[in-house]
């Protein structure tokens, strides 16, 4: 007697590759300083991470090698991106000519080179 031979099942596909790992926000942490920040000026820590994901601008700091700004808004979290670390968080607002009293140096430098003057207002 010939018995027919059954037939293979389909192939079947390969799964797909799992998606390229993505940094986890929870690989970021804020130093205490940055939770103070956010606490002080009222920006939700969650928001600073949402930030740091997601940056809509990014630049070196001019102060500290290795440490950038992620802007995201007004929100603007300084980071060192090799520890995965928010050192200080700030708002991004419009820079105004020195105070009479802001005579320190770090003041003089930063209005010289943002504004083109050192004086004070």
């Amino acid at each position: 007697m010939n018995t027919p031979k059954p037939t293979p099942p389909p192939a079947r596909l390969a799964p797909a590759p799992a998606p390229a790992p993505t940094p986890a926000l929870a690989d970021w942490r804020l130093t205490m300083h940055a939770r103070k920040q956010c606490a002080t000026k009222g920006i939700a820590a969650s928001a600073v991470l949402a930030g740091v994901a997601r940056p809509q601008t990014t630049y070196p700091s001019r102060r500290v090698v290795g440490q950038y700004r992620y802007v995201t808004g007004e929100v603007v979290a300084v980071v060192d991106p090799a520890t995965r670390t928010v050192v200080t968080v700030y708002l991004n607002t419009v820079e105004t000519p020195l105070r009479a009293d802001q005579t320190d140096a770090d003041a003089q430098a930063h209005a010289a080179r943002t504004q083109g003057k050192g004086g004070a207002a």
